[in-house]
């Protein structure tokens, strides 16, 4: 949900008329809501949030990032075979509210359901659930859902995509990094707090990577979020509901964290190295971990390497002297073209749909506009 936060807030800013629909799981609305608090009136009474799950997502071996095949084999076949009353409801839908784009990113049914209904519609992600599922269910569903995100009639590639994800779609461009907008002087606000230099550790909030590491003779103050279990008096727990994580992420001098492409594009576009926690599992994240640690902009690592976190800490500082390269976001932009497209449609209205990747997980969901 994160990465879709500024491109909602720069389209309602940028087109006074627009009224935007956001679909998601409840935990995914309850974000939106929080991080859409600080906006205008006018523009809050053109957002309009409906709670619907909108996939089956990514299903974890409990205490680990590991993936559970057998559960998410058993989910998704049922999922599946949802999907017609879904489609006909969201038919439905688009027809009543006069949409006249929907944004995916990434449930593959909707675009089917704007095929039927005649909606245009665009994909926006860095990643489709055809390449994690894959390796763990047969091929008549994985094929359902190839088949849905071809009837797409248009996709925005975010940074890091695998090289065969194009192929899917028959029309797209690339999409730069985009994420929530930062705030220097809260990020200057926090980091006067602390003397010693600060490494911002995340894993969402599904995930809980195992027994607690004594991190208090490390000389760096750690932000901790869920499912992190680091002790020590230099440890700081991040609020779940914190709103502004982003600039934490500022603040700090490293970034440790899962191989969420949310998490990244802030890491990314605020400078910061990254250790990222590997899950070879997950197809999407082992293309991301390639990509980056090619670019110089991150260490592969595992969670055992926060038992050594002094020798984390240095294959970090050794990355942060090399020359890697700078990105600026790309959120406005893409904001512009989306309601480009909205425009050409029939009317003035955009609906955002999300996925839940992974039960429970927060600001990592996938959606659409």
């Amino acid at each position: 949900m994160a990465r879709n936060i500024p491109l909602i807030s720069s389209a309602l800013f940028k087109d006074a008329d627009v009224r935007i629909y956001i679909k998601s799981g409840e935990k995914q609305i309850a974000f939106a809501r929080n991080a859409m608090e600080k906006i205008g009136e006018t523009e809050r009474e053109r957002l309009h949030f409906i709670v619907q799950p909108m996939d089956a997502g990514l299903k974890l071996i409990p205490g680990t990032l590991l993936i559970d095949g057998t559960e998410l084999k058993r989910c998704v076949s049922a999922y599946v075979k949802s999907w017609p009353e879904a489609i006909r409801a969201e038919k439905q839908f688009l027809k009543e509210q006069k949409i006249s784009l929907a944004v995916c990113d990434i449930p593959a049914w909707t675009l089917a359901a704007c095929r039927e209904a005649g909606v245009r519609s665009l994909f926006i992600s860095n990643f489709t659930w055809v390449e994690i599922y894959r390796e763990y269910l047969g091929e008549n569903l994985t094929q359902a859902y190839q088949d849905c995100y071809g009837k797409a009639d248009e996709a925005f590639l975010y940074e890091l995509y695998p090289p065969q994800l194009p192929g899917y779609f028959r029309r797209w461009e690339k999409a730069g990094f985009v994420c929530r907008g930062f705030h220097p002087a809260e990020a200057d606000k926090i980091r006067s707090g602390h003397q010693r230099p600060c490494i911002y550790v995340g894993v969402g909030r599904s995930a809980d990577i195992g027994e607690d590491i004594d991190v208090s003779s490390i000389p760096y103050d750690f932000f901790v979020t869920d499912g992190v279990h680091l002790t020590g008096d230099n440890v700081y727990p991040l609020d779940q509901d914190l709103p502004n994580t982003q600039d934490y992420i500022l603040a700090s001098d490293f970034v440790i964290t899962k191989a969420g492409w949310g998490t990244i594009a802030e890491a990314v576009l605020a400078g910061k190295p990254m250790a990222l926690l590997s899950r070879d599992t997950v197809a999407e994240d082992r293309n991301s971990i390639r990509q980056l640690v090619l670019r110089n902009l991150g260490i592969e690592a595992d969670s055992l390497d926060l038992a050594e976190m002094g020798s984390l800490i240095k294959r970090l500082q050794s990355l942060a002297a090399k020359q890697r390269p700078a990105y600026r976001p790309d959120t406005d932009r893409l904001a512009a073209a989306i309601l480009k497209r909205a425009e050409a449609g029939s009317g003035k209205s955009a609906g955002y749909e999300y996925a839940q990747r992974e039960r429970g997980e927060e600001n990592n969901a996938a959606g659409s506009l």
